[in-house]
């Protein structure tokens, strides 16, 4: 299994340090910043390259290998066995589809939001979040039901406030 919360952006979330197994193609880049550039947030950037069959056979290639390399990536810990129960249904039944299922519901489950949100804090101001104001983020956060703010928006956000600008000072032109 991973261990802590760490890796990656504090926009992309834990699975930025995970992946392929390779560095992108230029046109692969290309793409992706093309998105970004375009007001995708970089979780469904994530998503599709969590669901993609080259990170499915990257895994592995079977659908536990699959199953223990998301939440590994994504959540910094292996599944219980209930949950790779539960993951192996919805994967193996439902192929692919299922395997973007599973992908978007530990991407925006409640625990990988909390680790967004303690890699923004950290970054952005050198601290993670009080209870309060995790569990307040982390509600703001979208969900798979598709409401909330961006990951960009939550980084944005904590760089507009009084802590970020005490920490870094008016460095500005």
């Amino acid at each position: 299994g991973g261990g802590g919360s760490g890796g990656g952006s504090p926009q992309g979330g834990g699975a930025c340090s995970g992946g392929i197994g390779r560095s992108p193609t230029s046109a692969e880049l290309t793409a992706a910043i093309a998105q970004l550039t375009a007001g995708t947030d970089p979780t469904s950037i994530q998503i599709g390259l969590l669901a993609s069959a080259e990170y499915y056979h990257d895994t592995g290639g079977t659908p536990l290998d699959f199953v223990n390399r998301l939440y590994d990536d994504v959540l910094r810990h292996d599944p219980t066995p209930v949950e790779v129960a539960m993951a192996l249904t919805t994967v193996s039944t439902a192929g692919d589809v299922g395997r973007l299922q599973l992908v978007q519901a530990v991407v925006y489950s409640p625990e990988a939001r909390a680790i967004r949100v303690d890699q923004g804090f950290h970054t952005l101001l050198n601290t993670y979040p009080s209870s309060a104001q995790l569990a307040i983020w982390v509600n703001l956060l979208a969900s798979s039901a598709g409401s909330g703010i961006s990951g960009d928006t939550l980084i944005e956000e904590i760089a507009a406030t009084t802590a970020y600008f005490e920490l870094v000072g008016n460095k500005g032109p």
